[in-house]
Order: C-alpha cells, then structure tokens, then sequence
C-alpha cells in the first residue's frame, strides 16, 4: 500500500514503511482492505470504519457504527462492503448504508433467549423478535426491532426487553408490535419483606484442560451471617471474618439495586496526593524494567500493568496522574465501563450471589483475562433481569469487608485505578 506494508496475522494488524521495517501494531484495528486507487480501509474494534489515503494520513472516520461484527469484508471500487450475521453493510465517505439479511425461506435455528407469552413461545434473536408456529413446528421472524435485544422477562404481567446497555428498558407490546421506554420498578428488591438469608462469594477458573471453583458461604443469624462450617473445595479469603453485619450484607444488595449513577465522578474513587505519588512511583519501575526487558513491554499477556510497547511515553502516565482531579465524569465513566478485550483459553470468574427468603438469587459478577479496577463492570442477573452495574461503592464496601482478598493485591489497590484511567487515555491518544 503505497510506500507501507501491512499484514493481518491471528486476529491482529501491523503496519511498516517499506523502505525500513519497523513493525507497529495498530492495537484498535481488527481488519482491512485496500482499494483499487490504493487507499485503505481499516475495521475497529468498536465497529467503525476508516480511510487512510496510501501514505497512511487519515481520510474519514465513519461516526456511524455496524451493529454487529463482521463476518467477512471486501472492497469493490471505491467503496467498502461487510457482512455481519444478520447485515450486509456498503460503506464509503459518502455513506454507511445497512441491508438486512431477512428471509423465511430457510429454517430458523431455536434461539438462545426465549420466553412465553400467554400461550405463545417467543424468541429474541439480535435484533429480531421470533415466534413459534406450534402448527408447522418453527420459528419465524415476527417484527424487527432497530437494536439488539440482550435480556427478556415478564415482569407485572409486562414484557421488558434491554438493548445492548443491558440498563435501558423497553416496553413491548406483542399485539400492538410497538416499543415504548419502560423504568424497572423503585421496590423490585424489598428488603424488608424479602431479606437476605444467605450469602456466597465464589470463585472460579476454566480452561481447555482445567476447571476449578471456591466457594465461601454464609448463612443469616439474627442481626449477622455466620461462616458456614462445611468444607468448601479451597481455602479462600482467610482475612475474612467469620461473622458479618446484616447491614454491610444489606448495603451490598443496595448499592447494586439503587446505586445506578450514570457517571463516575473523580470524588467516586477517594484518591489522595499519596496515591497519585505511588503510581507516578511504580511508573518509574515500570519503565526501568521494560527499557531492560522490553518483552514485557506488551507480550506478557499475564500482566495487569501491559503498556502498548517498549517506546511507550512514561511521561504521559505521570503527567495524567498530575491532572486526574480535572477529568470529566464522562471519561471516568468510560474507562471503568471497559470490558476486559484479552483473549485466552482460561477465564476467571468472581461472584457474589444473595439468596433472599423467597429463594430469588442476585447474582453480581464479572469474567475476565485482565480485570478492570474492583472488576468493573459487573454484570447482575436477578430473578431473569440481566443489568450492567458500575457501582464503585459495592466494589469498594466488598474490598473492606474482605480486607482486599477478594479482588487481590493489584485489581483492588488505587494505583491501579489510576493506571487503568492513563492507560485508556493514552491508548486513545495513539489512536488519534
């Protein structure tokens, strides 16, 4: 391409100069094609499209995103074409244009996510919502909607369904084939009426050849939850007490249910100027042992403190540690709204689940390779609502109540937050 070569090799993009080799990953492309006069087009991550002319100068950057990723790409002409599972895609600087790939003609798979409604089964397929013919015995396409469908449940004898943010409802009215925005009830967890009688805090770990799971459980006793004596399948969280509150139990319950702030605000984290002086100090390590070693730099897929590379501005760390108090809710709130994008074969999961007197579980977790700051976002499932929560309060009461242990010495500790913030600042900037 022009006077550059790039490649695409197991999911990931680098680019050169040609007349000296000097790969570079671009860490946010996941995808490209060139087109016939040589420009070139780059897939993101966050499924947006760019155009690059062949000396690698930015032409147009797409604000309109696919609603799903793509399956395949190819350039005809000028313009860029992409296939995701349910789209067909034709993209160029002058338009963004969506096919829906839509037909009856062919069998219907039976979708993950169903529900039934008065005497009819219904399916919710991305952005599709199915019904079953009990007649013909098979799904077809009953309306459509204009965003992926991730959660369904009857709730007061209404049907709510979220889009991808997992917290914004909608109210579907089947007869009426019509939407209209819906709230979750103020009292949908009453404790009072509806305690809490037991606890467990579990961990777990799988992988191609391995799974593993740790459990520690605790059962209401008047004002308290006492440890329960059995044997669990690996000694977890030794710091932590065998008895505690009713209220820090309560408080936890609350902070997922009640505490929905929008954005994260500077204050939210309880940083001091000792914190920021740590950091900017485990910086300087960090530098002294990437300049010696510089295949920790980004291949040590095990470290929570990865930078971009060896050549990676140290400086920028600290001075963003300097300026922390002058962020905006906004970027707070989309760093610690970043799901975890590492790849692996192990997954490790961490969860707290509540089990009231009704037999009704709130389940709070999250899944992970590189964990986010107190494992933000956690994801919340109760009694069939799926929500995304970025409660820094239950984050941080759990950290107390646990002396640490449950979120370990680096994901729990506020050098991490703050790195978590200059990384995902810095990351952006080299984008740009």
């Amino acid at each position: 391409m022009g006077n550059h070569y790039i490649i695409r090799q197991e999911g990931r993009v680098f680019i050169t100069k040609s007349a000296q080799i000097e790969w570079q990953r671009l860490n946010d492309v996941v995808d490209f094609e060139v087109t016939e006069a040589g420009n070139l087009y780059t897939l993101q991550k966050d499924r947006s499209v760019r155009l690059y002319d062949p000396e690698f100068s930015m032409l147009w950057k797409s604000e309109k995103k696919m609603e799903d990723h793509a399956l395949s790409i190819a350039v005809k002409g000028e313009r860029l074409y992409a296939l995701t599972l349910n789209q067909l895609y034709q993209i160029s600087p002058e338009e963004f244009e969506c096919s829906a790939l839509l037909t009856n003609k062919e069998a219907i798979p039976t979708p993950e996510l169903k529900l039934k409604v008065g005497n009819d089964d219904y399916g919710f397929q991305g952005n599709d919502v199915l019904k079953y013919d009990a007649d013909k015995h098979k799904w077809f396409r009953y309306m459509e909607l204009n965003f992926v469908v991730t959660n369904a449940v009857m709730l007061n004898n209404k049907l709510l369904i979220s889009d991808e943010t997992y917290n914004r409802f909608f109210e579907l009215n089947l007869v009426g084939r019509s939407l209209t925005a819906a709230k979750l009830p103020s009292d949908l967890i009453n404790l009072k009426a509806n305690p809490v009688v037991s606890l467990h805090i579990e961990f777990g770990s799988r992988g191609c050849f391995h799974q593993s799971n740790a459990i520690k459980s605790f059962t209401r006793s008047g004002n308290s939850f006492q440890s329960d004596k059995s044997p669990t399948k690996g000694p977890i969280l030794p710091k932590l007490p065998s008895g505690i509150p009713a209220n820090v139990v309560d408080s936890l319950v609350n902070f997922i249910h009640t505490d929905k702030k929008d954005q994260i605000t500077i204050s939210d984290l309880k940083l001091s100027k000792q914190d920021v002086a740590q950091f900017k100090a485990s910086i300087d390590k960090l530098a002294k042992k990437i300049r010696n070693d510089a295949f920790a730099a980004e291949l040590d897929f095990d470290n929570n403190y990865a930078l971009p590379g060896k050549n990676s501005d140290f400086n920028y760390y600290k001075q963003l540690a300097d300026s922390l108090f002058s962020l905006s809710p906004k970027v707070l709130t989309e760093v610690f709204a970043q799901p975890d994008t590492y790849w692996s074969t192990t997954t490790y999961t961490q969860r707290v689940i509540f089990v009231f007197k009704d037999g009704k579980k709130l389940v709070v977790e999250n899944s992970y390779h590189h964990p986010n700051y107190l494992l933000l976002p956690w994801s919340v499932e109760y009694d069939g609502l799926k929500l995304k929560s970025n409660s820094l309060s239950f984050g941080q009461t759990l950290y107390r109540l646990t002396n640490g242990g449950f979120f370990g010495k680096e994901v729990g500790d506020k050098k991490y937050a703050i790195f978590r913030i200059a990384d995902y600042l810095y990351r952006k900037k080299i984008e740009e």
